[in-house]
């Protein structure tokens, strides 16, 4: 018997802007559903049950294929092994299930296998091995066990509904620990990886909205929308537009890999002000290769309205703000210095 719960995650979110006398706008409505089961397994008593096309009833497959993600507790490896030998008089439960059981899991479209449970290690290491293998041939991702620690203790990262983690961890009385070197699971006391997952999941979360707000329709779409409408009056139309385009493209590259590395507040609110000027800077230095066509076409660019002498000034303005920006960050700073100089020097 299968035993599921359905939880469904939803993130709903209104987005408006007005141009002029219009206004735009769209809802954008994310949901994901998850359903999980308990056991799934196939002993010495389930043989060739998974041929069997109604070991599932229709309502049951029903629930789970309604659902975008079946999390499936896999309770025991996958592989083929030779029968048990009972005449020595000892007898052995072992949880392990003939790979042809795959079937049932791809009928109920299990598309995550949890394996942190007390049976994924009953035939040894090469049945967590065999079993991964099979889950990635079967385009299965899993969670809670694994061949070392830093595969059983990896999360999953959905980038939906506003961004999902997942990981599993097993009691120490049933579940095998994974170790360095040693296959098995994550426990619920192994507290430094359980952080870790934690702030890997909320890391990966805000990199995901940082880029979902830079390109959106208060960011990049917003910014090509404007310069589409070519309805440019002044310079600071010009800024606007330059800032919702190149100036948001830089800040939600270098923010988002920034907060993947795990930077702080203070880092990141350096890191905007670094971003939005380069971006800016990427633009001016486009206005100047651009200047003999852009004035042919009489459009209004920072160079076309202030002049090229004007425009290679306001770069190294923004040049030297970049770098004292840059200066008050922790961490290495090399490569930040180095993109300063390669931007200024770039002919293209």
């Amino acid at each position: 018997m299968v035993h599921s719960l359905l939880i469904r995650i939803e993130r709903e979110q209104n987005l408006y802007y007005d141009f002029g006398n219009k206004q735009y706008g769209d809802k954008m409505k994310k949901q994901s559903t998850f359903v999980f089961t308990g056991d799934i397994g196939f002993d010495k008593y389930m043989d060739r049950k998974w041929e069997d096309k109604h070991l599932i009833t229709d309502g049951v497959l029903r629930f789970l294929h309604s659902s975008d993600h079946v999390v499936a507790n896999v309770e025991g490896a996958l592989i083929d092994l030779p029968p048990q030998d009972d005449t020595s008089g000892v007898k052995q439960l072992i949880h392990a299930m003939n790979p042809n059981a795959i079937k049932v899991l791809n009928h109920m479209h299990a598309d995550v296998w949890n394996l942190c449970n007390n049976h994924i290690l009953d035939a040894g290491e090469e049945g967590v091995a065999q079993t991964l293998k099979l889950a990635k041939e079967n385009h299965a991702q899993t969670v809670g066990a694994g061949m070392n620690i830093e595969e059983a203790a990896r999360p999953l990262i959905f980038d939906e509904a506003g961004g999902i983690g997942l990981f599993s961890v097993g009691y120490r009385r049933g579940c095998k620990p994974a170790d360095v070197n040693c296959a098995g699971c994550l426990l619920w006391n192994d507290m430094e990886h359980i952080q870790k997952n934690i702030d890997e999941i909320k890391n990966a979360i805000s990199a995901s909205e940082i880029i979902l707000n830079s390109s959106g329709i208060n960011g990049m779409i917003y910014g090509q929308f404007l310069d589409l409408e070519n309805n440019v009056e002044n310079l600071s139309d010009i800024e606007k537009i330059n800032s919702l385009k190149t100036g948001e493209l830089f800040k939600a590259a270098i923010l988002a890999g920034a907060k993947l590395g795990g930077a702080s507040d203070n880092d990141l609110a350096h890191l905007e002000i670094y971003a939005k000027n380069l971006g800016l800077v990427f633009q001016l230095q486009d206005d100047l290769f651009d200047y003999d066509e852009d004035i042919k076409l009489k459009k209004k660019t920072f160079a076309t309205v202030l002049g090229k002498s004007e425009v290679e000034k306001k770069i190294q303005e923004l040049n030297g703000i970049s770098f004292q920006e840059i200066n008050k960050i922790s961490g290495q700073k090399e490569f930040f210095v180095d993109f300063i100089d390669y931007m200024a020097k770039r002919t293209y």
